[in-house]
């Protein structure tokens, strides 16, 4: 199925830019030959449609060119996190169970010292390993329903818990078409700028399969560099980019130069915590706000840019509409096979991930404004309940970023004495010093006192997951003794509290 939409824009534009990385540049025309020999090469080795090809590559041109391949032959690409080492590596591989593998030779150590059993089938993809492709298809290629399996994305998100979610053809197809329209891209004269990792769904989604949809131009990076990123838009003329939370929060930190010009850009993704308009005018680039998960193919609550008020995260589509039950936001498919075909081998969390009316159970905390737009909240873990006031830890966090030496902070509950207190993880900017009597300072006047933190703990980073969400499952684990107690410390909020 996404075959066809690669073939439609070879037919009306085979030699315009599809994608730009490291000075090269391929066309449509390009994408649909080499995707067409690399799929004679799985024909000649044995692989077809319902096999599963394992990945594990940066972003490079390659990543496409394979998984372009896998959907003409109804192949199922399971790309994987190039972070993922040790047991947690070999566990994800040994439970794909893959007919092949396509790795970068950069990576083979990491795979090896995981222990995992590996496929006898597999290329060495990398910028110094040409692989000859000598095939081209010998037989007419099948046809591809939507439903089945264009990638499988293995997601432990906030949970630490690894799961193998199954998007299908027309998850992705509906995905592009809903990032594309609403941010009105539909056109090729747009040049998306992506840093975002090709092995996770954000940029499967607003990316590849945004161009698939709008026919426009890919400007691929291997990684996020602060550094150089705006020089970057301009020399390929971007009018598009992706950023996410720790993305747009390096940027606006960056020294102010009075004398450059920002030509009107728009940034899909999400805005910072805090200053949000500040970042738009400054750079002017207007936010395009995207909300869902993994699970949901990406983003299917949209707000056109510069539409979403800060905090919020777009309103329903075409694709999808939402509800709010007992705090929880629930998320459901219009049409078939729009959110996930469950999670791979995995039948018994396949059906507990949705409600009996089949909503799915996203996990996060939030609420439905007045003019239907969608507000998160953080995980429904986020939620602290302190002495019988509710809060929410994206809030806190929201404040203690606001201090001009902290850089980041991650805000969970602690269970002492069986009660919740509330901990505060905090990472300094770079060069700043800070004492943990300073940080709550800082929060008296700007939150309920109720709210101010009783533990905190300076820390260099804080563990995220690759679309920069904190790991709050990791901060949980953290010992009571390696924090600041104030109440220890002798550290008084006011007369009448403790």
């Amino acid at each position: 199925m996404l075959a066809e939409l690669l073939r439609a824009h070879v037919a009306e534009r085979g030699t315009h830019h599809f994608l730009r990385f490291e000075g090269q540049i391929w066309t449509w025309g390009d994408a649909d030959r080499l995707s067409d020999a690399v799929a004679g090469e799985l024909l000649e080795r044995g692989i077809g449609a319902g096999d599963r090809v394992l990945a594990f590559l940066p972003n490079r041109p390659e990543f496409l060119w394979w998984w372009m391949a896998c959907w003409k032959l109804g192949v199922t690409l399971v790309p994987l996190n190039i972070g993922l080492r040790g047991a947690g590596l070999r566990q994800v591989i040994e439970h794909a169970d893959t007919s092949a593998a396509i790795i970068d030779p950069s990576l083979e150590e990491v795979l090896v010292a995981s222990g995992a059993m590996l496929p006898a089938v597999r290329w060495r993809i990398g910028p110094e390993t040409e692989l000859a492709l000598r095939h081209a298809p010998a037989r007419d290629l099948p046809a591809v329903p939507a439903e089945a399996v264009a990638a499988i994305i293995y997601t432990s998100g906030t949970t630490g818990t690894a799961k193998g979610v199954m998007l299908s053809h027309e998850a992705y197809r509906a995905g592009g078409k809903g990032v594309a329209e609403i941010m009105a891209l539909a056109d090729s004269s747009t040049v998306l700028h992506t840093s975002l990792p090709l092995f996770h769904c954000a940029a499967q989604e607003l990316a590849v399969a945004c161009a698939l949809h709008a026919g426009c131009t890919i400007v691929l990076r291997e990684r996020f560099e602060a550094e150089g990123f705006w020089d970057d838009l301009d020399r390929e003329g971007a009018t598009v980019f992706h950023a996410i939370g720790f993305m747009t929060n390096e940027l606006w930190r960056q020294a102010d130069d009075p004398d450059r010009h920002f030509p009107p850009r728009i940034c899909i993704g999400g805005g910072p915590r805090l200053k949000y308009r500040e970042f738009e005018e400054r750079f002017n680039a207007r936010f395009a706000e995207t909300f869902g998960m993994t699970e949901t193919c990406g983003g299917c609550l949209f707000g056109g840019p510069g539409q979403s008020a800060p905090g919020t995260s777009g309103w329903e589509s075409e694709n999808a509409t939402v509800r709010v039950v007992d705090g929880e936001l629930r998320l459901k498919a219009r049409r078939p096979h729009v959110f996930m075909e469950g999670y791979f081998r995995r039948p018994d969390l396949s059906i507990a991930a949705f409600d009996e009316e089949g909503w799915y159970r996203t996990g996060d905390a939030g609420q439905i404004e007045a003019d239907g737009s969608v507000r998160w909240l953080g995980r429904l873990g986020d939620i602290i309940r302190r002495k019988g006031e509710n809060m929410s830890a994206v809030e806190i966090e929201g404040v203690l970023i606001g201090h001009p030496a902290i850089g980041d902070a991650g805000v969970v509950p602690l269970i002492v004495e069986g009660d919740e207190e509330v901990a505060a993880h905090v990472v300094l900017a770079p060069g700043a010093t800070l004492t943990e009597g300073e940080v709550l300072d800082w929060c008296r006047g700007r939150m309920a006192h109720f709210m101010i933190p009783r533990f905190v703990r300076f820390t260099d980073e804080l563990p995220k997951t690759v679309t920069g969400r904190i790991q709050k499952f990791r901060l949980k684990e953290v010992p009571v003794e390696k924090y600041w107690d104030r109440r220890e410390a002798g550290y008084r909020l006011r007369p009448t509290t403790s």
